[in-house]
């Protein structure tokens, strides 16, 4: 048998390409809503393109382990690391990333509607989206979503 080409098991091949892909995922997942996304279309200087070909990693630089840091002081480079980036990675240390849906799959106490999900969104994610202009919604310290519609 020649096999020829390569194989790759949940590898990730581009620090640029996961990043951009963070935001869908965690759309389609209902984890983020509508503003979310409306605001990531704003991030995106050709308007006539769809948002699954704008390039979000422009406003970031990535560190040898690929997380993102922002690139200068705009609401996108100051917002897209945490949309995009860092809650993925929090996300990973108490759910699995394909089984987002079964809180007690990984047998953590930190479950993604806990009171430590609610408190990391409340210091954390909320400060950052306000400080920036950006809307969420009338009940969004108590949602089991950061943004929604």
């Amino acid at each position: 048998m020649n096999l020829v080409g390569m194989s790759v098991g949940n590898g990730e091949l581009s620090s640029k390409y996961l990043f951009n892909s963070i935001p869908f995922l965690l759309y389609n997942r209902a984890m983020y809503g509508v503003d979310t996304m409306e605001f990531l279309e704003s991030c995106c200087p050709n308007k006539s393109e769809p948002l699954q070909d704008c390039d979000l990693s422009k406003y970031v630089t990535f560190d040898s382990h690929g997380g993102a840091e922002p690139i200068d002081n705009t609401k996108c480079s100051q917002l897209l690391p945490e949309i995009a980036g860092y809650i993925i990675w929090e996300l990973a240390e108490i759910q699995d990333v394909y089984n987002m849906y079964e809180d007690c799959y990984m047998n953590r106490e930190y479950v993604f509607g806990s009171r430590f999900m609610q408190k990391y969104r409340r210091n954390r994610i909320l400060p950052k989206m306000k400080a920036q202009g950006v809307k969420g919604f009338v009940d969004q310290l108590v949602s089991d979503r950061f943004v929604t519609s």
